[in-house]
């Protein structure tokens, strides 16, 4: 599997208007609360969130270990007129890149689930959190794997693909295991389908285990949301886990 496959493929499932119409009023909120001007976006992909923020007049720093997707937010940074300042690295190497404390990170995307190991996420955070100036906010958002179990909704609606073609994504919810598959079907000639499939595991973290996690590496002030609507967060119900937590 190419990671860099798995990411365009990825980026192709997101309507993002419609996420940003939800997402940027829910973050900023989050941020305004913590008195932020400075923002981290660790694991940034595409850098959508980063010029919606930048845009409403935030500093940001964007950071992916993917040169593809850096190259994709300065581009689309470009195209916006937004001033955003990306660099390529891992969640480890941020402390090493940033030069003066952020009043707030955010972690969005499902990224921390696509560390190896809950070893990996706690480092990760432990470095978000060496950033971040005392009282700083830290956003995070991952899929809520009790929910999938819960519900057994496996399968995604299918999207159109601009140009043509479909995508599917389907989870894997093997017992101590899970992983997301993605599907994209094209129509080559009437009744003849070309299918391309990529996929990842991911690592199936619940909100107790990013509590602990975080509060290992000295964050506090735990709240949860199951949707960036502002939807309480249903452990059974819920698709989505949105978790702020403040550096102590």
């Amino acid at each position: 599997m190419s990671d860099d496959r798995f990411l365009r493929m990825f980026d192709g499932f997101v309507n993002w208007p419609a996420r940003l119409s939800k997402e940027g009023p829910f973050l900023d909120a989050i941020l305004k609360e913590a008195g932020a001007t400075r923002v981290l976006d660790a694991g940034a992909g595409p850098g959508r969130h980063a010029v919606w923020l930048a845009k409403k007049g935030y500093r940001v720093l964007a950071a992916d270990i993917a040169e593809t997707m850096i190259e994709e937010t300065r581009r689309h940074a470009r195209e916006e007129g937004a001033a955003v300042e990306a660099v390529r690295c891992s969640f480890e190497e941020i402390p090493g890149l940033v030069s003066e404390p952020v009043d707030a990170v955010q972690c969005l995307g499902n990224s921390l689930c696509m560390l190896p190991d809950a070893a990996a996420v706690r480092r990760s955070c432990a470095a978000f959190g060496r950033v971040l100036r005392p009282g700083g906010a830290l956003v995070l958002h991952s899929l809520n794997y009790r929910g999938l179990r819960a519900t057994g909704k496996r399968v995604s609606r299918p999207t159109a693909v601009p140009g043509g073609g479909l995508l599917l994504k389907v989870f894997d919810l093997d017992p101590g295991a899970v992983r997301v598959n993605l599907i994209r079907m094209e129509e080559k000639k009437p009744g003849t389908w070309n299918a391309e499939h990529v996929w990842a595991p991911l690592l199936a973290l619940s909100r107790e285990e990013f509590e602990g996690l975080l509060s290992e590496c000295g964050f506090g002030g735990f709240r949860a949301w199951g949707g960036a609507d502002g939807s309480a967060y249903e452990p059974d119900v819920s698709y989505d886990l949105f978790l702020a937590a403040k550096k102590s």
